[in-house]
């Protein structure tokens, strides 16, 4: 708890969120003194002058990382709260003294519905209807039923279980991986990173929904796709850091793969001429695979919450293990 909570400093690092502050933070703290800053040149002189006790911030592109991880290593910061899953726009977290909290599970059934739906669109054929209803062609496509299936999933946060319950609700075969592999619902079986080759090979599906470390950065690459079944989809809702780029295109072009799904990259936006805009059997979003309309104020309410909590020296929800990456 602060020492004085009548007196408790926010900065808002983010220009998406500051436009709640009147409905959903001014009005109900308002003891609290609430700053934006939404330029990123000033995010460290802004924190310097403004001396905050807590930071809420978002990757944007408005301020970028490094200017962020600035502002969030002022003394004064007790407490950084990410609106998003992943922080690697501000690692190593390792390095501030501050409490690190994200927003795991706000949005995740949304994102689980979008992986959940390519794999449909995958399955039934759509991307190259897509391409034929342009080119007008009349010509069926075969079609796979997901029934029966088996899906690796990599990464049993709340957006891996989302996915697991609803590819169990679909008559799949469930298998995951975590970092310490225990029972989970949903999931048929679990095993450890020491399993991930041996599992590929069993999947026909292979969803990544781990965060962003130095553990994980670049974890899928060229043995990886081989040992994938092949004809198998890959799906993408992490970050695009994890993968080898390179050797997904490789497995695309090669035929390897049947197709995959992509909502991030390494390089944001994607550059016109990176070669995957042309892979075969590619689907690409920009980063929006949980964006749905009032993501920001979804935020914002989960802020209130722990901001309240902050606020009566009670635990806070979603802290970040820094080691462990989640």
């Amino acid at each position: 708890m602060p020492e004085n909570p009548s007196s408790t400093k926010v900065l808002v690092l983010d220009q998406a969120c500051d436009k709640y502050f009147d409905d959903l933070l001014c009005a109900a703290f308002p003891h609290v003194r609430f700053e934006a800053c939404v330029n990123g040149v000033d995010a460290q002189r802004h924190a310097s002058d403004f001396q905050p006790d807590v930071i809420l911030s978002a990757k944007s592109r408005n301020i970028p990382g490094p200017m962020k991880r600035l502002a969030m290593q002022i003394p004064s910061v007790n407490w950084i709260q990410i609106c998003g899953v992943g922080f690697d726009h501000v690692q190593p977290i390792t390095d501030f003294s501050a409490t690190v909290t994200n927003c795991a599970g706000v949005l995740s059934e949304f994102l689980g519905e979008t992986i959940f739906g390519m794999m449909l669109a995958m399955s039934y054929g759509f991307p190259a209807y897509f391409h034929q209803q342009i080119a007008k062609q009349w010509k069926p496509v075969p079609r796979r039923s997901i029934s029966g299936k088996t899906v690796l999933i990599i990464g049993l946060g709340n957006v891996g279980r989302d996915v697991a319950r609803r590819c169990k609700q679909s008559n799949m075969r469930v298998i995951g991986i975590r970092n310490r592999p225990i029972d989970t619902e949903f999931v048929d079986k679990v095993g450890g990173m020491d399993d991930l080759i041996t599992l590929l090979g069993e999947a026909d599906y292979v969803c990544l929904h781990t965060p962003l470390t130095d553990q994980t950065r670049a974890m899928l690459g060229k043995a990886e796709f081989a040992a994938m079944k092949p004809g198998a989809f890959f799906l993408n809702g992490a970050r695009g850091g994890i993968v080898d780029e390179g050797a997904l295109l490789a497995a695309l072009e090669s035929g390897h793969l049947a197709g995959a799904y992509s909502d991030v990259f390494e390089t944001e936006p994607l550059p016109p001429d990176n070669p995957l805009w042309t892979a075969p059997n590619l689907i690409i979003s920009p980063h929006t695979s949980d964006s749905i309309d009032d993501w920001e104020r979804r935020y914002v309410v989960f802020f209130a919450t722990n901001l309240e909590r902050y606020l009566n020296g009670e635990p806070l929800l979603n802290v970040v293990n820094a080691k462990l990456g989640y």
